[in-house]
């Protein structure tokens, strides 16, 4: 069980995948001119976390049955299950279907689908977390979240305005005060 940010109190989430995440968003740093368009960044880049969440939980399932299978056959740890290279290629293409439409070309270069993990990488986006809207100019948006992963840590997506859509243009990670540069 983690805490939320809630206009300031912390709010204990008892069920986290019934969390209202427009409710749990600090704004504290953005002048109220551009509050509004938080719902239109916030909302579609959590639904974009809970795809990738699902698609990692996924293929970590079908790893367990390719790995139970290997081990059936008798074949040897190190040893590439037979199906895993499809496994991937097939996570990669689900993968891109849900962050293409949502990022700029330049963060999709960085790459994306290359891992997946137990828990997935955005499993606080429904277990709770902190989360910060952050826009200072019409054409710039940075959404933060900050969860504990064995220590406290935080992505931050940075949105750009391209053409009249949002899209997340950067994704960092970090500890502490340092951020560095990911793939989405």
């Amino acid at each position: 069980m983690f805490n939320i940010f809630k206009k300031k109190e912390k709010v204990v989430v008892e069920k986290p995948v019934q969390i209202k995440i427009e409710d749990c968003v600090d704004m504290s740093q953005t002048p109220e001119q551009y509050h509004k368009y938080k719902d239109e960044i916030v909302l579609p880049l959590v639904e974009v976390l809970r795809k990738i969440c699902v698609l990692e939980e996924n293929c970590m399932k079908q790893n367990e049955i390719l790995d139970a299978n290997k081990k059936k056959q008798g074949l040897p740890e190190s040893q590439v299950a037979d199906g895993w290279v499809e496994m991937m290629n097939q996570y990669k293409v689900d993968y891109g279907k849900v962050v293409e439409p949502i990022c700029t070309e330049k963060l999709l270069k960085r790459g994306y689908a290359g891992s997946y993990g137990q828990p997935a990488q955005y499993a606080y986006i429904n277990t709770g977390c902190e989360m910060y809207f952050i826009m200072k100019s019409s054409k710039k948006a940075i959404v933060e979240t900050h969860f504990p992963h064995g220590i406290k840590m935080k992505h931050q997506f940075v949105f750009r305005n391209v053409d009249g859509q949002w899209l997340i243009d950067e994704k960092k990670y970090g500890f502490d005060t340092d951020w560095h540069v990911a793939g989405i």
